[in-house]
């Protein structure tokens, strides 16, 4: 199971979403007329197909606004349907996956790894380069078997902290 615990919760308005029941639950948070919108997923495994068609569905009849943060057990094991299902998520939204999905983030009980634990994030100033998204996963003893935690910090991407401006982006004509 995943949760995303914030390190900052400002003032607002908050509403709570279950998109899924039990699987995947939404938290729009609106301050100041700018909504973001959280996910914790958690992909039971056999069950991936169903959860993601359910997942689509909720969001096709009310989109995600805002920012957007993803996070969970995603148990992809390279089913080709849940993969293009998944595929279909990340382009129709905008997502970017920040999490490497090479890097192993679950050990099974016969000492296998596997990259189980995906971040995906739709944020624009990510995809400019404003903001940048370190991610880091804890590590699990040698004999401990289950999910590692992930770790992501967002922070402005400053060139020059001396005068504390955005990088400056123009057009090409």
């Amino acid at each position: 199971m995943a949760l995303v615990v914030p390190s900052h919760w400002y003032p607002g308005t908050y509403e709570v979403v279950q998109l899924v029941p039990h699987y995947v639950l939404q938290v729009e948070r609106t301050m100041h007329s700018v909504t973001q919108t959280w996910v914790v997923a958690y992909l039971r495994p056999g069950e991936e197909k169903r959860i993601l068609r359910e997942w689509l569905e909720a969001w096709e009849r009310r989109p995600p606004r805002g920012p957007l943060v993803i996070a969970g057990d995603f148990n992809q094991a390279g089913q080709t349907q849940d993969v293009d299902l998944l595929n279909h998520l990340i382009a129709e939204y905008g997502l970017m996956e920040v999490t490497n999905p090479t890097v192993p983030t679950h050990r099974a009980s016969n000492g296998s790894l596997r990259a189980l634990d995906k971040v995906f994030v739709r944020d624009q100033a990510l995809s400019l380069g404003d903001v940048l998204a370190k991610v880091r996963i804890g590590f699990l003893g040698p004999n401990e078997v289950g999910h590692s935690p992930v770790f992501v910090k967002f922070r402005r991407n400053l060139h020059d902290p001396e005068d504390q401006q955005y990088p400056q982006y123009r057009a090409v004509p």
